[in-house]
């Protein structure tokens, strides 16, 4: 119901970028974009989280990073042939596909069942299993885990190991994420790739670049389950340290030797993107969204998880 309810001010907040007359409508729609893709940002890994079975859910978790990476793929796509003004009015039109997608998915059977809407939990399980499947151990164990956890958190919980860790490990890994570039680098990837002298128009180089991040959250999906979470952090962090490494290289060479042949490394930033952009979609950017739902108590997972992803 969230997510139904968010469509609204998203497509106001859009309609308000691509009609804006001055900068001050823009940093509006901007905020308002922001606000409700804040709350999504939790929602989401959350609604996965609950909906999935216990044995994919690292999967599922990855497609909260793949669906980033298809968005940016598509506004990059887009941005090839579409103003900026026109871009953001076609933008209005997913929150809107949403809202008809969400209109047939069912409830969190867990939320449901904390709610006391016990009939509508298993109608939600047998909808999400399938008509045929026994749900009645996993409806038992759903049961069994919020009464032992409760349906809140106070204060004085997060003076417990079994919160603080978690929200100390999020906000960590949320804080590293951010800090390395994750949401700043996509922003300015036109100028970069623009700025390297490249012939090769940075629009298309963009798109291209989407496209790998694209790749690398699909071998992401099918490994991180059996490889591990933290194996993937920390291959995620050498491939994207390696590709800020090679993009800082090149153009300290060029601020320093304005004059330096770049016929044969102009395309070290687009080769350089790619890699930060493959590093990012293989770990940094899915596993901390889904650690997030997975490391809290059920009943922490909206609250904690939050304080956690404050970073972003």
């Amino acid at each position: 119901m969230v997510l139904v309810i968010l469509s609204l001010p998203l497509v106001i907040g859009w309609i308000v970028i691509g009609t804006a007359p001055t900068v001050q409508w823009l940093y509006f729609g901007r905020f308002i974009t922001g606000f409700c893709m804040g709350i999504a940002g939790i929602a989401v890994p959350v609604y996965t989280a609950e909906v999935s079975s216990t044995s994919i859910r690292g999967l599922m978790g990855s497609f909260h990073e793949l669906s980033t990476n298809y968005g940016l793929l598509f506004v990059f796509g887009l941005g090839c042939v579409l103003r900026w003004n026109y871009l953001a009015i076609a933008c209005a039109f997913i929150p809107v596909l949403m809202v008809i997608m969400m209109v047939f998915m069912p409830e969190s059977p867990r939320w449901l069942l904390a709610n006391g809407y016990r009939q509508a939990t298993v109608e939600s399980l047998q909808w999400l299993r399938g008509e045929d499947t026994d749900i009645l151990s996993e409806l038992q164990e759903i049961e069994n885990n919020i009464k032992s956890s409760g349906t809140g958190i106070s204060l004085l919980e997060l003076s417990h190991p079994f919160l603080y860790k978690p929200l100390l490990i999020i906000a960590g890994l949320m804080f590293f994420q951010q800090f390395s570039g994750y949401g700043i680098v996509p922003e300015y990837m036109v100028s970069i790739l623009a700025s390297a002298g490249s012939s090769w128009d940075p629009f298309s180089q963009t798109a291209v670049v989407g496209a790998v991040g694209v790749v690398a959250n699909l071998i992401s999906a099918l490994v991180v389950d059996r490889a591990g979470r933290r194996v993937m952090l920390v291959i995620s962090a050498v491939v994207m340290t390696l590709s800020m490494t090679l993009i800082s290289v090149y153009f300290t060479v060029v601020y320093y030797d304005p004059q330096v042949d770049t016929t044969y490394i102009c395309y070290m930033p687009t080769i350089a993107l790619m890699g930060f952009n493959f590093g990012v979609a293989l770990g940094y950017g899915p596993v901390p969204f889904y650690l997030a739902s997975e490391l809290f108590p059920m009943r922490a997972r909206g609250v904690i998880g939050e304080i956690g992803r404050a970073h972003v």
